[in-house]
């Protein structure tokens, strides 16, 4: 267990907040480090070992930059609390609160954090409410097939949601990623291959 989570300490950990908090005024920094309390205040619950792994994998699987501030799973819970844009300003936000983020929350708090708040697809918000919405179960009666499936979707929802044969290859790619990274053993990402594609059509999404 301890290996586990220095493997998962280097994945998510991000570098000094320095960098990009050179491009960015006092008032906007203020306004981040209060983005970033409330995030840390965010009561995530009992998340799924299986999910915490999956969403690690799934966000690590495209390596970054050398002179990337942040991992890319910091940088996308920093991104759902921030207006959509491309600009340079906007990145070296993502980056500064990113930061802001690792020095408030330890990494494997980051991991259910996402989990908790990120977008799955149909107007589900969160893990809980995405596998109420989309599995039509309870936290409880979700099996590991679930949870991998639910991990596949946030990087492009409604594409894996609609093609159950691009979802299949993108778990498959997550059992493979997990296995690689340490995450879970070779006999246990074989177990995972063994099990049949959860059925995320169940349910109609949720309430808007």
């Amino acid at each position: 267990m301890t290996k586990l989570i220095v493997l998962i300490t280097a994945a998510l950990l991000c570098v000094s907040p320095m960098a990009s908090a050179q491009q960015i005024s006092k008032k906007k920094l203020a306004e981040l480090e209060n983005i970033a309390d409330r995030i840390a205040l965010i009561e995530a619950g009992p998340v799924p070992d299986i999910l915490i792994f999956a969403t690690i994998a799934a966000t690590q699987a495209d390596h970054l930059t050398r002179d990337s501030a942040t991992s890319e799973l910091t940088g996308q819970l920093a991104g759902q609390y921030l207006a959509p844009s491309s600009t340079l300003q906007r990145k070296a936000e993502r980056k500064a609160l990113s930061a802001q983020i690792a020095e408030r929350m330890a990494p494997l708090d980051i991991a259910r954090t996402f989990a908790a708040t990120v977008y799955y697809g149909r107007n589900c918000y969160g893990f809980d409410a995405a596998i109420r919405g989309l599995a039509r179960k309870r936290v409880s009666q979700a099996k590991d097939n679930d949870w991998l499936a639910l991990a596949a979707l946030p990087r492009s929802p409604s594409f894996y949601l609609r093609d159950r044969s691009a979802l299949r290859e993108r778990v498959r790619g997550l059992i493979t990623d997990m296995r690689i990274a340490g995450l879970v053993t070779a006999k246990q990402a074989n177990r995972l291959e063994d099990l049949p594609l959860s059925n995320l059509d169940n349910g109609q999404g949720c309430a808007s």
